[in-house]
């Protein structure tokens, strides 16, 4: 078998890495991996920085992860790895949606996560096994046999609820990370630009009204932000209003014709070209495997 350390970093995806809607089961232990653009799964991720730092985009905002907390995050909004220090490492879990949705986690943990915050939880008390149980999850994943994969399901299970416990006992902790700056000419301005359209989304927006939130010209606007991310202004739009329709359709019975109005889209056709091309199903699919899932694990 492998031998995992940081001189040997892994990565054990149950599906391939290149799956566009859900990574699915994975651990990792490695060097942050820089996105050429932003893109988002059905997941629900958690990093946790062993030295170093890495700069992610998520949520309109430049988050500077570092040592000593784990960083909890829905990847269903567009999210990226925009920089890293020359020694960052990084250990990591992600697991599907439908499985946190179904294991009947308490609000005040489920609520911020879809809520599109980035919960950094400090690595002490209940919460700092993660560093203890994530080599534990890589090499039962390796191993891949069913006595394995339920032990690591429960213990990750175990691990999100003693998450939730810390939070209900201290509330959510305030976003205290350390604000600097990514070594990307621009980062300032696009910055402003992402978080605009965090803010936007639901409504119609130009690039124009992009360009101003940030100072700059249109036609630069557009170039700086393809530039930076990797990404264009109407993509980055889109997911962002993909990202809060599934959140509608998960967790309210409103239609899917309000749901389109409400994020942003315009029109119901193209609402569901678009969540059908992203996620591969249809928003009413879509809807149906998560009642499925609440159904089996009602609150």
């Amino acid at each position: 078998m492998k031998t995992i350390s940081e001189a040997n970093p892994i990565e054990i995806f149950r599906r391939p890495r290149s799956q566009e809607t859900d990574f699915g089961l994975a651990v990792w232990q490695s060097r942050p991996v820089i996105i050429g653009e932003s893109h988002q799964h059905n997941d629900v991720e958690a990093v946790c920085m062993d030295r170093g730092t890495m700069s992610l985009l998520y949520g309109g905002r430049f988050e500077v992860l570092s040592p000593g907390s784990v960083a909890i995050f829905w990847a269903g909004r567009p999210h990226q790895v925009m920089a890293r220090s020359e020694d960052a490492f990084c250990r990591g879990l992600s697991v599907p949606l439908r499985w946190f949705m179904g294991c009947g986690f308490p609000e005040g943990l489920v609520g911020p996560i879809l809520g599109a915050e980035l919960l950094s939880v400090p690595l002490e008390d209940e919460v700092g096994d993660f560093l203890e149980l994530n080599p534990q999850w890589l090499e039962d994943l390796y191993l891949d046999t069913p006595p394995r994969n339920r032990v690591m399901l429960l213990e990750v299970e175990a691990w999100f609820h003693r998450v939730a416990a810390y939070v209900d006992r201290v509330g959510t902790p305030p976003n205290t990370r350390e604000v600097t700056r990514c070594p990307i000419e621009g980062m300032e301005k696009v910055e402003a630009i992402t978080s605009y359209i965090s803010t936007h989304y639901g409504e119609p927006i130009s690039a124009a009204e992009c360009a101003e939130a940030a100072g700059l010209q249109s036609d630069h606007a557009v170039h700086l932000f393809h530039q930076v991310t990797g990404c264009t202004l109407v993509d980055f739009i889109n997911q962002q209003r993909l990202a809060h329709a599934q959140l509608l359709l998960a967790a309210t019975e409103t239609t899917v014709l309000d749901i389109a109005l409400e994020a942003g889209f315009g029109s119901a056709s193209r609402f569901y070209a678009l969540f059908k091309g992203a996620l591969g199903m249809s928003p009413t699919e879509f809807r149906r495997q998560m009642q499925s899932i609440h159904a089996k694990h009602p609150a």
